[in-house]
């Protein structure tokens, strides 16, 4: 179950493009009563059915676009609150990134830099709705960043995995800079500059409280190892690689998450290099990048350290892997 705030604008957005918002909640099988509060729960599978369904009934593509872009910071709850409230913008998107099962289901956010830009991404899966819940969270990721760096403030890009739609003029109007469609993922280009502009209400009491209070949405009974391969597949692009930072992120202390992966039968270690291979297998088939910048983005301090971890997990080189010639995959599958 999910928190209906991230859509909550989905009845002013039917207004506004001439529909009454309770006949067509209604035909697509929703009540408006489910928008009264930002902490109404749906399934993810509702979420996709009433963007779809609602998206169809008015003939509108990019009505997720739309919705998103109406996106505030007090629908997100207590996720909102502590992006508010964090020291600067890569402290909230940190946060974000750290808590979005909380707000995001489907789907993966993720931040990467790499030299003087960062690629503020979103993945999901194979859903019925896949296009549109694209539309809702880039337009939402960046109506959000338009909250701590101004109003006028565009990203360098944005991109979208969907195909191009008939009309994109919408896309350029709201992102205000150059959009590209089928892209292996979909986000925003911006400058790195842009994460270490301060956030003036920061409160570091009220972050503390506000982190112990999100914790509790951790999904019942995953194990200490899901929840650290997630985080990592998630930080390592922004320089997460140690036990002390991702045990900082789960509250607990080094000494206790090492002890907690021992007992699932794994380490840190095997869990960062399981991690890292799943994103230098993405960064080498999906990207251009050069094999020394595919090495900075894993947190490898030289190329050649990353070359010769690649050849121990696949029994090959990059180079050799993007031409096709990799014999073999690490142990533990081949989960991207």
């Amino acid at each position: 179950m999910l928190r209906v705030g991230p859509f909550s604008e989905l009845p002013a957005v039917l207004r506004c493009l001439g529909y009454d918002p309770e006949a067509v909640l209604r035909e697509a099988g929703f009540s408006l009563s489910l928008f009264e509060s930002f902490d109404a729960q749906i399934p993810f599978r509702s979420q996709c059915e009433l963007i779809e369904r609602c998206a169809s009934a008015v003939g509108c593509a990019h009505l997720g676009l739309l919705v998103g872009a109406r996106c505030q910071l007090r629908a997100l709850g207590a996720l909102g609150l502590l992006q508010k409230y964090s020291a600067d913008v890569g402290g909230a998107l940190r946060s974000l990134i750290r808590f979005q099962r909380y707000q995001v289901a489907g789907g993966e956010i993720a931040f990467h830099e790499a030299g003087d830009e960062v690629f503020l991404s979103y993945r999901i899966g194979d859903v019925s709705a896949r296009d549109h819940l694209e539309n809702i969270v880039v337009s939402a990721m960046c109506a959000v960043l338009r909250v701590f760096l101004g109003a006028a403030w565009n990203p360098s890009q944005a991109v979208f995995s969907s195909p191009a739609p008939r009309d994109a003029a919408p896309f350029h109007q709201f992102f205000g800079c150059p959009v590209a469609f089928s892209s292996s993922a979909s986000g925003l280009v911006f400058r790195q500059s842009h994460l270490q502009r301060r956030l003036a209400r920061h409160d570091p009491d009220l972050c503390d409280y506000l982190c112990r209070q999100l914790e509790q949405f951790a999904p019942v009974g995953e194990k200490i190892a899901e929840q650290v391969l997630k985080l990592l597949r998630t930080t390592i692009p922004s320089g997460a690689v140690r036990s002390e930072q991702i045990a900082d992120l789960l509250n607990v202390h080094s000494r206790t998450l090492h002890r907690r992966l021992r007992d699932c039968g794994t380490n840190f270690q095997e869990l960062l290099d399981y991690a890292r291979y799943g994103l230098a297998r993405r960064l080498l088939d999906e990207t251009s990048m050069t094999v020394g910048k595919v090495a900075e983005a894993l947190g490898y301090s030289e190329p050649s350290a990353f070359v010769r971890a690649f050849r121990r997990w696949s029994g090959a080189s990059p180079k050799e892997w993007r031409n096709g010639d990799a014999p073999g995959t690490l142990a533990g599958g081949d989960e991207r």
